[in-house]
């Protein structure tokens, strides 16, 4: 998956003390990465894990998606 070349869209998240520690030091671990950074290959990494492929527009693949599990909208 590719970066989009302008990020513009915010995510903003609660965690713990701890998930915020653990988010750290991943950070660390990845050359001292910004905790951005570290979410948005997180993210990435999970979507290919569970083999989602987002399209341009984010709809061809949720249609996909519920084209394979028989899903009609």
């Amino acid at each position: 998956m590719s970066m989009p070349k302008t990020m513009n869209a915010w995510i903003r998240l609660v965690a713990t003390e701890q998930d915020k520690r653990l988010l750290n030091e991943i950070s660390k671990r990845n050359g001292d990465a910004g905790f951005s950074a570290t979410v948005r290959r997180l993210i990435r990494e999970e979507a290919q894990r569970l083999n989602i492929e987002m399209g341009t527009n984010g709809h061809e693949a949720h249609a996909a998606q519920h084209a394979a599990a028989g899903v009609q909208r």
